[in-house]
Formats: structure tokens, C-alpha cells, sequence
């Protein structure tokens, strides 16, 4: 009995280390009204620069191309928690529609918030991403801050 005991704890150990078991859950707001209601930045700009740690990215500088939210700016730096709801797939020329709160003064996002990449570098947008794009510039158009 004590030998079933252990294998089932060493089965669920292993099971709560897998990617799966950590996986981001939330029920985060779609690109647009919702996600631009949550956000003090909403920007779409192009990752010029990406700070790596070991764990993965854990901000990139865009340089921005569009605001929908926020004070005008060429530069934007975003930074992310190194958690399981960051973004492990930042690229130099990817582009991105950012949702972005300012937390302890830094402009702070995760997947939650509703940025996505539009496109990665080199590569042309989706449909689904013009969209969102759309759909958060007439969210924009009717809430002003």
C-alpha cells in the first residue's frame, strides 16, 4: 500500500510540472472595447528590442506605429511578469497590439490583457488580426480618456 502511495504522489508531482498543468488560464478580454476599458495603453507598435532573462522574455521595446490609448510616443518599453501568462515568443520585427496597465510607473502586460501578436517578423498580418485592429480603433473612437 505505502509503495502505491508513492508512486501516485511521484505521478502527481511529475503531472503539476507538465507545460499543461502550468498553463495561463483567464478569461481575459478579446482585442478591443473590453480589453482597451482595462487598459491605460493601448498601442500597435514593432518589437525593436527584447530583455531576455533565462526564463524567457520579460520586456521588448516597440517602436510605436499606432495609439489607440495613452500619451504619444516613437518608444514604448513593455514590461512582463516571468509567469506562466507571458508572452515566450517576442521577436525583433514581430508586431504587436499591446494592452498595457502602468503598474509601480512601468507599462506592464500578460495574455490576459488582450495583446497579441499581429504579426511575426517578416511575415504578413492575419485577417483575425485586422480585426482586432479594427475593433479596437472604434472602441477608441467612442471612449476617449
Amino acid at each position: 500500500m505505502r509503495a502505491l502511495t508513492f508512486v501516485a504522489t511521484v505521478v502527481l508531482a511529475i503531472a503539476a510540472q507538465s507545460p499543461r498543468a502550468r498553463a495561463c488560464r483567464c478569461s481575459g478580454p478579446d482585442p478591443g472595447a473590453e480589453a482597451l476599458d482595462q487598459a491605460d495603453v493601448a498601442i500597435v507598435g514593432e518589437v525593436i528590442r527584447v530583455f531576455e532573462t533565462e526564463f524567457g522574455p520579460e520586456g521588448f521595446v516597440l517602436r510605436v506605429e499606432r495609439a489607440f490609448r495613452g500619451p504619444p510616443s516613437e518608444e514604448v518599453t513593455i514590461r512582463m511578469a516571468v509567469t506562466s501568462c507571458a508572452f515566450r515568443e517576442v521577436e525583433v520585427g514581430d508586431e504587436w497590439l499591446v494592452f498595457a496597465r502602468r503598474r509601480d510607473g512601468a507599462l506592464t502586460t500578460r495574455k490576459c490583457t488582450g495583446t497579441v501578436r499581429l504579426r511575426q517578423a517578416g511575415g504578413e498580418h492575419s485577417r483575425r488580426a485586422e480585426r482586432w485592429v479594427r475593433a479596437t480603433a472604434r472602441a477608441a473612437a467612442r471612449r476617449p480618456r
